[in-house]
């Protein structure tokens, strides 16, 4: 219960506001005019109950040179106190009704939206209802977050491998072990996509031939048996004499082949008496010419194909491994052929006894030359041997890429390439901790949507149960209120992902769905009135308080709760106030009509405290002990004084502006009919009412003569008597003041 407003400071328009009365009681009225702070007092109670400093922050009161600050006495929570943006503690359960309610859960403007139809979810489903629709909104706003970090991994993803355009593929895809060969594969494949050209002109390297070492051995040992040996001799000791040396042999043979008429064919001298001639004629015979040609055959081939000491093989070697260097980048050939330095000394070592070998033999022809370090050379050979069959296989599949080139196509090699590399960028970092947390993200999300299905069907089966009687209950209170309209086909649903509650006006047989402005077709708007509006207001707030399992210890503020109601909704209106008093810890109204306080007090059994707020042009306000039978009482005679100073003087008295005076003119006029003609008139029957009733009596009526002027002043001061309306001309105003005093004469 709320005991005291003890100060405000630096709120709405308060500079102050001060608690001049005793304690608030039960059932407490709360006078003030408007524009005087009922609405600011409201948010500061609401703030409170709420912990909401926004609703503080939003009415700092217009060139304050403080914070603001408030300090509310709570009968069990002792002093609730506002400052530094935030309050001590929390005055436990409050109910208010005001214009932020309606705003927040009927409707705002002409339209119910999307989130009014949120709100009445602990309305219309109480409270084992909004913990259902809490778990949906819990999950759904868990739900968002996801779905953000979600997004925000997979652009990460996207940044670092463009390639990847199916995520969930991509993380799902395990990564083989041999991924960073499978890497090089496609590297390759790539490479040689990009360099078909130069791949198609470039020759693949070709093995170097491996020398015979038996068919060697085997013609170094051969000769001729049938040969002189003198002639051998003599031959051999010629050679010498001149110094022919290796080709001395073969010198002789072709002198011999061109002799023309016995004269020798370099010197021309007659041979035909030299003895030696002769000895060589029958040396050289076709069987040697032809076995000369055999070890010149033999040693040319061998010089030819490995050089002098076994250069060329090192050449080979060195021609061999930059080739498979450019191959390699554009090949999977494996494992690489090498030969390493002592090899390659090893293989040049044998070719170069097998060259010393073919060159003794061409040096003699006939004698048998055997090699000793035989078994040295052909292991020297295997080492080569080794690297040739290596040469082989890369041979092989050079050729295979050369020839299906054409298959290769850059775009897709590259591609190819690039979605391989993603695999192997998906195990390190900061990748392996993105597809991490995506996975866990997307397998939660999994788990939320199963959540939340079921979140929902139990929603809508509690709804099913429960709905009806929820609505039962609203329409009595309509019916009580005397409404033409009732609520129906009242349900739950999803749309804009959080639960919400969907009805329709019923009037007769017509339903009309609430929810936005309809220009071409009835609708909320259109099929109530402002009445009607506030009516179903108050309705809904009376269904969530006495609905609330805290309702026995609710505090209940009601801010005008009458707004644009007839006289007979006014009445049922106090009736459900007082209701609320015997059920609830307390009820406090406020109101800027007196009368409405005063039929409040008048049934409530002297149970009702009343209070005035009030506040000056300064800012200081404050809550002092007020009666209705006095403001009422007192009013008639104030009035009448202000209206005819300003009608026969133009002048107004201490304390009278023109926007007060306006307000005087009405609510003065209805005081006046009732006095006049006592019980003919019921007590909040407005003055249009009663022009009304004067002309359908007729000209028999006293008034009759005046129903014009009544109307003229009702429709005058209407605009005015809520605080809207123009600043009033004084001419204008002056003259309906006159035609009050007319009308009323001496009265």
């Amino acid at each position: 219960m709320l005991l005291k407003v003890e100060t405000v400071e630096e709120i709405g328009r308060f500079k102050t506001l001060k608690h001049q009365a005793p304690h608030f009681g039960s059932l407490t009225a709360v006078f003030a005019r408007n524009g005087l702070g009922k609405s600011t007092l409201c948010s500061i109670i609401r703030s409170a109950a709420e912990q909401d400093a926004r609703l503080i922050a939003a009415r700092k009161r217009l060139g304050a040179t403080k914070e603001p600050s408030a300090h509310l006495q709570w009968h069990t929570h002792g002093a609730v106190t506002y400052s530094v943006g935030k309050w001590n503690s929390c005055p436990g359960p409050v109910h208010v009704f005001d214009a932020e309610f309606v705003r927040r859960n009927l409707h705002v403007g002409e339209s119910v939206t999307r989130d009014n139809k949120r709100s009445l979810i602990p309305i219309v489903l109480g409270e084992e209802g909004v913990k259902l629709a809490d778990k949906i909104s819990q999950l759904d706003s868990e739900q968002r977050e996801l779905a953000t970090k979600i997004s925000a991994v997979e652009k990460t993803i996207k940044r670092s491998c463009p390639v990847v355009s199916d995520i969930k593929a991509f993380v799902q895809k395990s990564v083989p072990d041999d991924i960073n060969r499978i890497i090089d594969r496609a590297r390759k494949s790539l490479e040689l996509a990009r360099n078909s050209v130069a791949v198609k002109l470039k020759q693949a390297p070709s093995p170097l031939p491996t020398p015979d070492i038996d068919g060697i051995c085997a013609l170094s040992a051969e000769t001729i048996e049938t040969l002189s040996a003198r002639a051998e001799a003599v031959l051999q000791d010629h050679i010498a004499t001149h110094a022919m040396e290796l080709q001395g042999t073969r010198w002789l043979k072709f002198g011999l082949e061109h002799m023309q008429e016995d004269k020798c064919p370099f010197c021309t001298q007659d041979t035909s008496k030299v003895d030696i001639v002769s000895l060589f004629r029958g040396y050289f015979s076709e069987e040697y010419s032809a076995f000369l040609k055999r070890i010149d055959l033999a040693y040319d081939l061998f010089a030819e194909t490995y050089g002098s000491k076994g250069e060329k093989v090192a050449d080979f070697i060195a021609k061999t491994s930059s080739d498979l260097t450019f191959w390699s980048n554009v090949c999977d050939l494996g494992e690489i052929p090498e030969l390493s330095a002592q090899d390659l000394h090893a293989v040049q070592h044998s070719v170069q006894a097998l060259e010393v070998q073919l060159a003794a033999k061409k040096a003699n022809p006939l004698s048998v030359i055997t090699i000793d370090n035989l078994t040295e050379v052909v292991h020297g050979f295997e080492k080569f041997n080794v690297f040739q069959s290596q040469l082989l296989s890369c041979i092989e599949i050079i050729s295979a890429a050369r020839s299906n080139i054409a298959d290769f196509d850059v775009k897709r090699t590259q591609e190819v390439y690039d979605k391989n590399d993603a695999l192997r960028l998906k195990t390190l970092p900061p990748l392996v901790t993105e597809v991490a947390d995506w996975t866990a993200y997307t397998s939660r999300r999994a788990e939320i949507e199963i959540e939340k299905k079921a979140a929902q069907e139990a929603l809508r089966t509690y709804t099913t149960a429960t709905i009806a009687q929820k609505q039962n209950l609203l329409n009595s209170l309509l019916e009580s209120f005397g409404t033409r309209f009732q609520i129906s086909q009242t349900k739950t649903n999803f749309i804009g992902r959080e639960a919400n509650v969907h009805f329709c006006i019923s009037i007769g047989d017509h339903h009309v769905d609430v929810g936005e402005r309809q220009e071409d077709k009835p609708c909320f708007t259109t099929v109530l009135s402002a009445g009607d509006k506030s009516t179903l207001a108050f309705s809904f707030f009376l269904l969530q308080v006495r609905e609330s399992a805290s309702f026995s210890d609710s505090t209940i503020i009601l801010d005008d709760p009458f707004s644009s109601q007839d006289l007979d909704r006014q009445w049922e209106t106090t009736s459900q106030i007082r209701a609320l008093a015997r059920d609830a810890c307390q009820v406090i109204v406020l109101s800027h009509d007196p009368r409405f306080l005063a039929l409040i007090e008048k049934n409530s059994r002297d149970q009702c405290s009343s209070f005035q707020l009030n506040c000056t042009d300064e800012g200081r306000g404050t809550i002092s002990s007020w009666s209705s039978a006095d403001e009422l009482k007192d009013l008639y005679v104030r009035q009448a004084e202000r209206i005819r100073e300003y009608a026969r003087c133009g002048h107004f008295l201490q304390g009278v502006t023109a926007e007060s005076l306006i307000k005087d003119l009405r609510p003065f006029l209805e005081d006046y009919m009732r006095a006049r003609f006592p019980g003919r008139f019921a007590p909040l029957v407005m003055l249009d009412e009663m022009a009304r009733q004067v002309e359908t009596t007729g000209s028999t009526d006293p008034m009759y003569g005046r129903v014009s002027d009544l109307r003229a002043i009702n429709e005058y001061s209407r605009d005015n008597m809520h605080g809207g309306g123009s600043m009033p001309n004084p001419a204008a105003l002056r003259s309906q003041c006159k035609k009050v005093t007319s009308i009323i004469g001496a009265y």
